[in-house]
């Protein structure tokens, strides 16, 4: 098997691949705490359904930081974290929160959450929330049923939004909470079987089963589409891959007497490592918890925002605008539907292999 590559492609791929410790967890003091406070004042609307209580079980990729947050005038990351074990932090506010609505009997509802990120933009300021679950309602004793998938990103813009990712953290889990009463109190679909809360969690965990996520390492070869990679099992080995004259990322299969262009291909690993094509870049990715981040991001995110930062300047300077070209920095493109100040993505999302925050 052999894979030949320009001299600009493996410069950049070594570059990012070096960086890659820049996303190890941060020390303690490069952290900052996101605190949850229940609205205990605020005058709750009453569910549909009488709901006896909510448990909530946290199934993530990562739960080492709930994303990263920019700090100072240069826009320097930090890892939000919480100020408790991921469990506790969730069952706490939703216990405080809506003690005051739940009944002695009703349902019981159980969110499986498997995403909770946050996110930031400096120009304009600009904060993101993004929850991914799914919602259970007990169905006899130790039994529950399949009642809603929940996936929901928030968007807010203005001065000092970026100290309320608390506030909107709380606002993402009340809508979750709206959404889920309204389905128990509609009539569960017969197509979910119920599970016990074993089968439950057995099932959830299913996704950090994939080959890709247990194999002792990975495949060379080009991943043609996105299950192929999770699979581990790249449908060719033998390729080659060049930018075009225009900068335009070319895929090539190698035969034995040609090669021919792969139209569109997912992703590809190279000497050990994994790269998303996106576009006309090849975006680094690394294990990282029970998923994938992108390589070397924190490291390209400060270079860039001290770029835009001298930017500014010149421009107040000069009168002239200036934008310097993005430097290993991607958009987020599992969030489609924000199309105004778009996050920077850190991540792959494990269920649609799209980049995410």
């Amino acid at each position: 098997m052999k894979s030949f590559v320009t001299a600009a492609l493996l410069f950049t791929c070594a570059s990012a691949a070096h960086a890659q410790t820049q996303n190890k967890l941060p020390v303690a003091d490069r952290v900052k705490i996101i605190s949850l406070s229940a609205d205990t004042g605020k005058n709750l609307e009453l569910p549909p359904v009488s709901v006896s209580g909510i448990r909530v079980i946290p199934i993530c990729s990562d739960t080492s930081r709930l994303g990263f947050v920019e700090v100072g005038a240069m826009g320097k990351l930090v890892s939000g974290v919480t100020d408790k074990p991921w469990q506790q932090y969730l069952q706490d506010f939703v216990d405080a929160q809506y003690k005051s609505v739940f009944k002695d009997t009703g349902v019981q509802l159980l969110w499986i959450v498997h995403e909770l990120r946050i996110s930031e933009g400096m120009i304009p300021s600009r904060a993101y929330v993004q929850l991914k679950a799914t919602v259970y309602m007990s169905a006899g004793q130790d039994q529950y049923r399949l009642l809603t998938i929940f996936d929901r990103t928030i968007a807010k813009r203005g001065g000092g939004i970026k100290n309320k990712h608390d506030d909107n953290i709380a606002d993402i889990l009340r809508l979750l909470f709206k959404e889920s009463s309204a389905q128990a109190a509609g009539k569960p679909s017969d197509e979910w079987s119920p599970q016990t809360l074993a089968g439950v969690l057995a099932t959830e965990q299913q996704r950090f089963q994939a080959p890709i996520l247990t194999s002792p390492g990975y495949t060379h070869g080009v991943y043609t589409t996105y299950k192929q990679f999770l699979d581990n099992a790249p449908a060719i080995d033998s390729f080659k891959v060049k930018q075009n004259i225009f900068g335009k990322l070319l895929v090539y299969a190698i035969g034995a007497d040609s090669s021919r262009l792969i139209e569109n291909p997912w992703g590809l690993c190279m000497n050990g490592k994994i790269y998303k094509c996106q576009g006309d870049a090849l975006v680094p990715l690394e294990r990282y918890g029970q998923g994938f981040a992108i390589s070397g991001y924190i490291n390209a995110h400060n270079e860039e925002s001290k770029d835009r930062l001298m930017d500014a300047l010149d421009g107040i300077a000069t009168g002239r605008v200036v934008v310097s070209p993005h430097k290993g920095v991607f958009p987020v493109t599992a969030n489609p539907y924000i199309t105004n100040g778009c996050p920077e993505a850190t991540r792959m999302d494990l269920e649609t292999g799209e980049l995410a925050f």
